[in-house]
């Protein structure tokens, strides 16, 4: 068992597979001990992360807990690039934390077209997989080969979710304009 995290089905120096993640009502520290352990967030050496995810999968595991993680990042400093679903949730994320805003750049992409079923970030020489499934898992890569692979695979998706978002706003505005001069010649 490794804090907050049990059964652990795989340990190595280069990946981590666990299963079940313990929330004990009334106990901070199993939290702080999945997030910790899953993530390795508040020892980020390069201060940067780059983050796919949807809040509502963290706000729906952990609710009581989702607002001292954010602090705490905030805290940190620990900047991010995200890919985010254009849901509300997101938007009261962006509205509760503020200086979150100013940590790094997020695209939203439509959430009818792109699901977000699990989380995985990507920091220093890791990656995790966190589930929000209630049972839980999270798988952590250890590998520097690996990783500088997935960092551009991301900053490559993230820079064509951004193309596409301002695509997506462009056509929008087309539309609006057809619609109000349909409007003004009949």
């Amino acid at each position: 068992r490794v804090g907050g995290l049990k059964d652990s089905v795989i340990e190595s120096d280069l990946l981590e597979y666990f299963t079940g993640f313990i929330f004990e009502p009334g106990v901070d520290h199993s939290l702080n001990y999945a997030l910790d352990r899953a993530l390795s967030l508040y020892y980020n050496k390069e201060k940067f992360m780059r983050e796919f995810s949807a809040s509502k999968n963290m706000l729906a595991l952990i609710p009581e807990h989702f607002s001292k993680h954010m602090q705490k990042r905030i805290a940190l400093g620990i900047k991010m690039n995200g890919i985010h679903p254009d849901d509300n949730v997101e938007e009261k994320v962006s509205e509760m934390w503020p200086k979150i805003n100013t940590l790094g750049k997020s695209v939203f992409m439509p959430q009818k077209k792109y699901q977000f079923p699990a989380d995985f970030y990507i920091y220093d020489n890791k990656i995790a997989y966190l589930s929000s499934d209630k049972r839980g898992f999270a798988i952590i890569i250890e590998s520097k080969e690996i990783i500088d692979v997935m960092k551009n695979v991301f900053d490559l998706a993230h820079e064509e979710a951004k193309r596409l978002t301002k695509i997506d706003k462009h056509l929008q505005e087309y539309k609006e304009s057809l619609h109000k001069y349909k409007d003004s010649i009949t």
